[in-house]
């Protein structure tokens, strides 16, 4: 069992819906940013707070949660399922130019070391803003190829990454 169950009140309770695949819109099911708890069973989620895997993430592990702030609820999701173990490429310059770096664990980067493009492999991987994890965060996935960092909202270089 892989579900996330979503419920519009706190401590689990009020309308609730399962969901075992990923959703690019909660509104149409009536719950946009409106849980108010989850449950997951099984397999990692990743929660976006806009539709269509947009905005800011957030991975809920296996467990419950009785409780989601207004600023972490979301509008979209994705199941975190075979994706094989981590695996992603960097590049040093954008459209994967440059010197690159391979890395398959967390790492935080060297203080200069700017990453401007890059490939995930395998797995699924945080990058952050700094490098004790603050700031920006965007979740990429296997098969993601993004050829140059500001267009995912890095007005500076990603400083840490690690699989999620």
């Amino acid at each position: 069992m892989n579900d996330i169950i979503l419920y519009k009140g706190e401590h689990f309770t009020g309308e609730n819906v399962t969901f075992n695949a990923n959703i690019s819109d909660l509104h149409v099911y009536g719950f946009g940013r409106l849980m108010a708890s989850l449950k997951v069973e099984g397999h990692s989620w990743v929660t976006f707070s806009g539709p269509q895997f947009e905005g800011d993430a957030t991975i809920y592990r296996n467990g419950n949660y009785p409780s989601i702030p207004d600023e972490k609820r979301f509008a979209s999701m994705k199941i975190m399922k075979n994706m094989g173990a981590p695996h992603i490429t960097l590049f040093a310059k954008i459209n994967f130019d440059g010197p690159s770096t391979d890395l398959d664990e967390h790492t935080p980067l060297p203080s200069g070391y700017k990453v401007a493009s890059y490939r995930v492999r395998s797995g699924a991987w945080c990058l952050h803003e700094f490098q004790d994890e603050t700031g920006k965060k965007h979740v990429a996935f296997k098969g993601d190829e993004v050829a140059n960092c500001q267009s995912i909202g890095f007005e500076n270089h990603p400083a840490s990454l690690k699989p999620a």
